[in-house]
């Protein structure tokens, strides 16, 4: 805003998109169970969910190229969920190159699914968006207490004290925090708690109303003021 129209940015306020809290509660036993059944996720897996719809912007093929570069033994205890449409370019040409690299096995395709279930039994987030405005995605993990590696993209520097950034190209950054993931955790063991509590702060539907509310506020009383 401050290049494209000239505005000082004494005059701009950025309010963070929020989301309904409740409807991202923790899984039951049973729903997990179900889910685990529905997604045929082997006993004991380690889970990493891509969750959004098949495009070139989305890109997955930057996953399909870390599952690929991942020892054997690390491809052996991982599934990939990814969610979105079955159909279309994006999809077609992402399951060919799963073919062609020989790790169709470790991937699901839940078709569409809501943000609760696919993050309700996935054991991280996987994220690597070229473009991005803000993630709610990442929000809705942080609701679920699933930890977040996302692309270094639009809305990563309100959030990136509580998640994992990597650049959208760097395959090798990936592959490595994969290997990471599935071999010892992800991040320090208080980002899942840390990220929770601060989505709780800043990132809720009652709080973008509240900021939005005391910007229209401002602009009003200054308006007055101008008049009077």
């Amino acid at each position: 805003m401050e290049k494209g129209l000239g505005i000082p940015e004494n005059k701009i306020t950025v309010i963070p998109n929020g989301i309904d809290q409740s409807a991202f509660t923790p899984l039951s036993g049973t729903e997990k169970q179900a889910l685990r059944k529905k997604y045929r996720l082997p006993e004991g897996c380690f889970t990493a969910a891509v969750h959004g719809r098949f495009d070139v912007r989305k890109n997955h093929r930057l996953i399909a190229e870390a599952v690929k570069a991942l020892p054997e033994e690390d491809r052996k205890k991982l599934v990939v969920l990814c969610s979105g449409w079955r159909s279309g370019p994006c999809y077609e040409e992402f399951v060919q190159t799963l073919r062609k690299y020989g790790i169709s096995g470790n991937f699901r395709f839940t078709g569409w699914t809501s943000s609760r279930s696919i993050l309700g039994v996935s054991d991280v987030l996987l994220a690597p968006s070229l473009v991005e405005s803000f993630l709610m995605t990442a929000v809705e993990a942080f609701f679920m207490k699933v930890p977040v590696i996302r692309s270094v993209t639009g809305g990563y520097e309100e959030m990136k004290d509580i998640c994992i950034g990597l650049p959208a190209s760097d395959i090798h950054a990936w592959t490595a925090a994969l290997h990471g993931c599935i071999v010892g955790g992800t991040g320090d063991g208080n980002m899942c708690g840390r990220a929770y509590e601060k989505a709780c702060r800043e990132f809720t539907a009652e709080v973008m109303a509240a900021r939005t509310l005391k910007v229209y506020k401002k602009a009003i009383a200054e308006n007055v003021r101008r008049k009077v």
